[in-house]
């Protein structure tokens, strides 16, 4: 099982605050699989209603570095035309890209999410024209293409993903990346998951949503922060109590029944 550094140490928490509690054993192996997944939080809970013997999965803490921008070089794409480069001192802290409307911001902010996710969710829910007109009409000869160089705490020299595109739709484009030197498959790196459950960009309609009624800024919240994993673990925990206490009702109304059936039998034995 692969999980990022991020779920280890919610993981931890959780563990603590799971030892801590008044719960049964078997109870605190349900709670704990609930964390990882439909089929270990299924077998923990089979484990508890059935007496079987279950264990919650274990995993190799994931070594996931800082990894800091140092530039986005974009060429014919939205906003840019001609090949240009943003520098950007990469470290901890808050960096402010500054310039006036047109000249580029949202672009280069675009080019670095696309880069790396593949997609950009400024685009979303948006017409056709966002996406048709993704190519600058102004780029010259300049082939669309966008970077991003980053530089990854403990590694030398800067690794590097690209993304280009050779026909007209979007979609049809092929990454690579560079790290230590050597050419790659973006794939290799194993940034997926990680991209995926904690995404690096906020748009600002997303910002946005966390104002909306309070249920959106709890999941809103939780997406940000990175708790996911957790509000995913409430909602089995929630749904497998649902279905036992529906368990229990049925089994309750059954058994009146069957009381009343007994007192009417004529049989002796019912008694």
């Amino acid at each position: 099982m692969s999980t990022s550094a991020g779920d280890d140490g919610l993981h931890e928490r959780l563990s603590q605050r799971v030892d801590r509690s008044a719960l049964s054993e078997a109870a605190k192996l349900v709670v704990l699989s609930a964390f990882w997944g439909n089929d270990e939080f299924e077998a923990a809970l089979d484990g508890a209603v059935h007496g079987k013997v279950a264990a919650v999965p274990t995993v190799e803490p994931a070594d996931v570095p800082r990894t800091y921008l140092t530039a986005v070089t974009v060429a014919g794409f939205r906003g840019i035309g001609p090949q240009t480069t943003l520098d950007l001192q990469p470290g901890p802290g808050l960096t402010l890209v500054v310039g006036r409307n047109g000249s580029g911001k949202s672009s280069f902010a675009e080019a670095a999410e696309i880069a790396l996710i593949g997609t950009n969710a400024r685009w979303q829910d948006r017409t056709s024209v966002w996406r048709e007109g993704w190519r600058n009409l102004h780029r010259g000869d300049a082939q669309p293409s966008v970077r991003v160089d980053l530089h990854i705490d403990g590694e030398p020299g800067i690794t590097r993903v690209a993304r280009e595109w050779e026909g007209e739709d979007v979609d049809e484009s092929r990454v690579w990346a560079q790290r230590q030197g050597a050419r790659r498959e973006y794939g290799e790196l194993g940034w997926g998951d990680a991209l995926t459950a904690y995404r690096p960009f906020l748009s600002y309609s997303e910002l946005g949503s966390v104002l909306g009624k309070p249920s959106d800024l709890h999941d809103a919240l939780f997406r940000i922060l990175g708790l996911q994993k957790v509000a995913d673990a409430q909602g089995r925990l929630h749904r497998a109590l649902t279905d036992l206490e529906n368990r229990r009702k049925e089994c309750a109304t059954e058994g009146k029944e069957l009381l009343a059936a007994l007192r009417a039998a004529a049989d002796d034995r019912a008694a």
